[in-house]
């Protein structure tokens, strides 16, 4: 059995830079954080991973235990979702005043949209390398069918 809390540090990593996850995320706690986690692992199991998997929302636990690729899986699942979620509520614009002088700044919208196409790549290489597709063998299998046919007594005879 996995508890998700465990899976929480991986997350704090991968949503903000080492020791700034506090100043991006003043307030979040690790008990909402599992939150997402529960969410990402019913994302990936809706998109085929995790099939016989099964989550426990009461205890905050997926049974069997999953292998390091499937947590990890689960923490980029969940960062993809909190790191959306907080560019889709960013302010365009940030206005400053002192006295009679003002300042206005906008975040480029094109760095965003960036970052979301990174971390939508990332999955899609992923998923790719998890169907086989674009995998090592291209997707390709090559199956030797003799027993098959010495089964169906197409003449090989000894």
């Amino acid at each position: 059995m996995t508890d998700l809390s465990d899976l929480v540090p991986a997350l704090k990593r991968e949503i903000a830079e080492p020791g700034q996850y506090a100043t991006y995320f003043p307030g979040v706690t690790d008990a909402q954080l599992v939150g997402w986690l529960m969410d990402a692992f019913s994302q990936a199991q809706l998109e085929g991973y995790f099939g016989t998997t099964v989550l426990d929302v009461d205890n905050e636990s997926v049974s069997p235990d999953l292998t390091p690729g499937g947590q990890a899986l689960v923490v980029m699942y969940a960062g993809e979702r909190i790191l959306t979620n907080r560019i889709l509520n960013m302010t365009s614009a940030a206005r400053y005043q002192a006295g009679p002088v003002k300042y206005e700044t906008e975040r480029a919208a094109s760095v965003m949209t960036e970052v979301l196409k990174q971390l939508k790549a990332r999955r899609d290489r992923i998923t790719a390398t998890a169907t086989g597709v674009g995998g090592p063998t291209g997707g390709t299998y090559v199956i030797d069918q003799y027993c098959d046919r010495v089964a169906a007594g197409w003449g090989y005879t000894y």
